[in-house]
């Protein structure tokens, strides 16, 4: 049951990630791409 609420409750906060991404999209682009930059190079240097 426990591990069921985890992976319901990281499935809902990556739906929310990409909402809240799609909107930021929306009403400032620039915020997105500095955004998508860092998050690859966290991705790069975080492993």
């Amino acid at each position: 049951m426990s591990t069921f609420v985890i992976i319901y409750y990281k499935e809902v906060e990556k739906m929310l990630a990409v909402i809240g991404f799609i909107a930021i999209c929306v009403w400032c682009p620039p915020l997105a791409v500095i955004l998508i930059v860092l998050w690859i190079l966290s991705m790069m240097f975080g492993g």
